[in-house]
């Protein structure tokens, strides 16, 4: 077994793990595919490579904010659902009120109409009805 004294050791070499009943080391590093994606790209990513993947990502963000834009200027009602919802959470937040389990269910069960209403009353009464 190699030792961390050893020359040769390094921390950045993948063991197998052990097999059943083996006294083999286990993998001292993690898998490339569990390390947050900032981590592989400025590590693990050649420089032409990683700008190639930024671009491709700020590609894929300008075309979801191009289809969100697209969906406000077209009136999509469930767009207008999301956003009095998060309004709803937000006052909640502000006037100190808890949204557990149950009243989440209860906002996901109303319509648009009724998220409206009770962001009405929220901000009136303050507080949950």
């Amino acid at each position: 077994m190699t030792s961390f004294l050893d020359p040769d050791f390094s921390l950045e070499r993948h063991l197998a793990p052990p097999a059943a009943g083996s006294s083999a080391a286990l993998e001292l590093a993690p898998q490339v595919s569990s390390l947050p994606p900032s981590y592989v790209d400025e590590h693990l990513v050649e420089p032409e490579a990683r700008e190639e993947m930024v671009r491709g990502r700020r590609d894929r963000d300008r075309a979801d904010d191009a289809v969100v834009r697209a969906l406000d200027a077209k009136g999509t009602p469930r767009l207008a659902m999301i956003r009095t919802q998060a309004s709803i959470e937000t006052a909640c937040k502000l006037l100190d009120i808890p949204v557990d389990s149950s009243r989440r269910q209860y906002l996901d069960a109303l319509d648009l109409r009724g998220l409206r209403t009770l962001l009405t009353h929220l901000e009136t009464e303050r507080c949950w009805p």
